[in-house]
């Protein structure tokens, strides 16, 4: 019996050993290239200190009601017929040219007919889209559950500018964004 307990815990340590290196790998460990990332620090409008407002939201607040390990979401109201809303946030594109760039964001709806994602979008010197992902077609049930959505951009080298976002669009709904964060996925080119 003791002979099979210190196996147990020996399998049970290799598991959290090799969890844990697992862990170390994943891209969101990488430095963050945004500025607040978890999207706490709000301004007296509402939005998140180092992202703009992108869009036409009705309301854009911190909600404490619908949360994320206990810190505020923040919540984005929209209405029919206007083209999106979200936050957005500029990251140069010395920083990111020729590299894969990992958005990571948590997110929930109420409503499961207005999609809702994380984004990234370079532009060139004369600003012509020259790369896009998003994440609108991951699964994001309408029941106020943080869920993570990840994309991956492989940035153009001519690339002057990079957008990270997230947003809602196409039917009236709210989303709560709980963390919206960029990084450089480890072992992508230089």
């Amino acid at each position: 019996m003791r002979h099979t307990l210190v196996l147990l815990l020996m399998l049970f340590a290799t598991l959290v050993a090799q969890n844990l290196s697992l862990a170390a790998e994943s891209p969101s460990d990488a430095p963050s290239l945004v500025a607040n990332p978890e999207l706490q620090d709000v301004d007296a409008s509402g939005a998140p200190r180092g992202w703009r407002l992108d869009g036409t939201a009705v309301e854009v607040a911190p909600d404490p009601t619908v949360t994320r390990d206990g810190l505020n979401s923040l919540r984005v109201t929209f209405e029919k017929g206007a083209p999106y809303a979200g936050i957005v946030q500029r990251l140069e594109g010395d920083r990111v040219r020729g590299r894969t760039v990992v958005v990571d964001g948590w997110l929930a709806r109420d409503t499961a007919n207005a999609p809702v994602g994380v984004w990234a979008r370079a532009f060139d010197k004369e600003g012509r889209s020259i790369g896009y992902a998003n994440s609108y077609e991951l699964e994001l049930p309408a029941d106020k559950r943080f869920r993570r959505h990840s994309i991956e951009l492989k940035v153009p080298p001519e690339t002057n500018t990079l957008l990270v976002g997230a947003s809602i669009y196409g039917d009236s709904g709210m989303a709560w964004f709980g963390g919206v964060d960029a990084s450089i996925k480890r072992n992508s080119d230089t």
